[in-house]
């Protein structure tokens, strides 16, 4: 057996509502510029690189011969000392550090490939990230300004027909159908409009305000702009809002 207890997470107010008119995104040069800076695959290949360039000049390094200087100071067995200085070199005769630089060469042009590929594979994910959101946005613009009214608009003179004894119940009913036919492709499209948006943000790294983009006029101000079934006593297409913690009783 077991009870329930308070929600101790609920959907913010801004998830619930519909967005009053769709984001703008940067040009995609911008959007890029962006990703640059703040994806972290390409960030760790940019160290990379970084590090095998240094593995470079650490081996050119290397190629000097090992040489000592310093002072000796000695003494034989008849008590006479010694003193003087000391310089010891050491010279390779097979191998003076060429392996090792061809090594670090190697790695360093490995490194460069693999970040100007992976540099490559960012500015393509954050092309057709935008692509799609743009056609997303598209969408849910239509269906707000063209398809949805015009709905409504068919409703509302069907109704009347309805009522003037003009039209019989099945051609009501039929076009209550087409609008929530409707109401339903316009609640797709608004899934991909936000599955669109954070793509975008994944694919660039960052969020909304990094790309200088302000929130909806629907999140700033609460507002529910869903619309509203334009039949008198119609069925609200609106999803059921959750009640936050401690507003239960």
């Amino acid at each position: 057996m077991g009870y329930s207890t308070t929600p101790q997470w609920t959907l913010p107010l801004q998830a619930l509502t519909q967005p009053d008119g769709v984001e703008v995104l940067p040009d995609d040069a911008h959007l890029e510029s962006i990703a640059l800076d703040f994806r972290l695959d390409l960030l760790r290949a940019r160290l990379d690189r970084k590090m095998a360039a240094q593995g470079v000049e650490l081996a050119r390094v290397g190629m000097f011969p090992q040489t000592t200087l310093g002072l000796e100071f000695a003494r034989d067995s008849s008590k006479n000392v010694f003193l003087g200085p000391f310089f010891n070199i050491v010279l390779p005769v097979f191998d003076p550090g060429l392996v090792a630089l061809h090594l670090a060469e190697a790695q360093a042009r490995k490194a460069l490939k693999t970040y100007s590929a992976l540099e490559g594979q960012v500015r393509q994910d954050v092309r057709t990230a935008a692509d799609n959101f743009k056609i997303a946005a598209d969408d849910v613009s239509f269906y707000q300004g063209q398809i949805l009214p015009q709905q409504e608009e068919n409703v509302k003179l069907m109704e009347t027909s309805f009522e003037l004894g003009n039209d019989d119940l099945d051609s009501l009913l039929n076009v209550y159908q087409s609008y929530v036919q409707q109401l339903q492709g316009y609640e797709d499209a608004l899934r991909a409009y936000h599955d669109s948006a954070v793509a975008v943000q994944q694919a660039v790294g960052a969020g909304w305000q990094r790309l200088g983009i302000p929130p909806t006029r629907a999140a700033q101000s609460g507002a529910d702009t869903r619309p509203g079934s334009a039949t008198r006593g119609g069925p609200d297409t609106r999803p059921a809002t959750t009640p936050a913690a401690g507003e239960q009783n």
